[in-house]
């Protein structure tokens, strides 16, 4: 994986986990949800990591976006192609439809009510 989205927090813990290891990883760039990278992410990603922030990566490429029309989305309709390096051979890719992507959150969301994060 070249590129990985996460929470300032989220993103520490993977680069603390990278740098214990000798994992050759490919990582070349972290998307960071927050407003701004904290400096020990900073400080973890070193010059071999890019950091980018989510809402600036958004703003330079808001010109290139199509509105969808979510009167015509329906609960088949695809929410994302998620890919995985697979078990059996190279990667694919697996479509994940609208009602895929509210069952998670659902369960995220009882789970949640459960523990509290």
């Amino acid at each position: 994986m070249k590129t990985i989205f996460g929470s300032d927090v989220c993103l520490k813990t993977v680069l603390k986990l990278i740098s214990k290891t000798d994992f050759q990883h490919n990582l070349k760039q972290v998307v960071v949800f927050d407003m701004e990278a904290s400096e020990e992410l900073k400080s973890l990603a070193g010059s071999a990591i890019k950091i980018l922030n989510y809402h600036d990566l958004i703003e330079a490429n808001r010109s290139t976006y199509q509105e969808i029309d979510c009167k015509k989305n329906k609960l088949e309709s695809i929410f994302t192609i998620s890919y995985t390096s697979g078990t059996t051979g190279g990667s694919k890719g697996v479509m994940l439809s609208n009602a895929n992507f509210l069952s998670a959150i659902t369960n995220i969301l009882r789970l949640a009510d459960i523990f509290k994060f």
